[in-house]
């Protein structure tokens, strides 16, 4: 009797805890912003990222988002979009460029050993190559990059900050690319 009345507290515990989980994803996804782009007789591109976050100016055909730091900015309003690009949506045009020859290129900022993981993901019901590049140093760069192509655009997605890959996944499954 004793195991049976623990196993029933346990489980109320833990639905508990379930529920306050799936209603802690919700609330953070509704402090989302939504931005939304029309690429001019291309496509629509809309994604949301969290509302602490900023959009940094357009700068190379990319669209990033990240944390300003307030040292950038006292300095000079103008460098704080440098320091806004934790997550970049970057693109190309497919026919110049492949994800492989991309990612390979992210590999000469890492200096110590470097650890590659490729395999896919699936973003609006479409196959991406995904592509992690770590060092065992733990003070070199971290790259997750997905590159996802649609129309005649590569998209470069990019996540430079380990620290947020849980809502790095939230951010880039709401990426949608639509005609216009």
């Amino acid at each position: 009797m004793k195991y049976t009345v623990f196993i029933f507290i346990l489980s109320l515990f833990s639905c508990k805890a379930m529920s306050l989980q799936n209603k802690e994803n919700t609330d953070t996804l509704k402090s989302w912003v939504t931005y939304r782009e029309t690429i001019p007789e291309k496509f629509i591109m809309t994604f949301k990222y969290p509302g602490n976050l900023s959009l940094a100016d357009i700068i190379d055909n990319c669209r990033c988002v990240g944390e300003r730091t307030k040292f950038y900015y006292e300095q000079d309003e103008a460098s704080s979009e440098a320091n806004t690009n934790q997550w970049c949506i970057c693109m190309f045009d497919k026919s110049e460029y492949t994800g492989d020859y991309l990612a390979n290129s992210w590999k000469e900022f890492f200096k110590g050993k470097l650890t590659e993981q490729k395999d896919s993901v699936v973003i609006n019901d479409m196959k991406a190559l995904q592509v992690i590049l770590k060092s065992t140093d733990k003070d070199e760069p971290y790259k997750h990059l997905i590159y996802l192509e649609k129309f005649s655009t590569l998209f470069e997605i990019t996540n430079n900050d380990i620290r947020t890959e849980k809502d790095f996944e939230t951010f880039y499954n709401n990426i949608r690319i639509e005609k216009p």
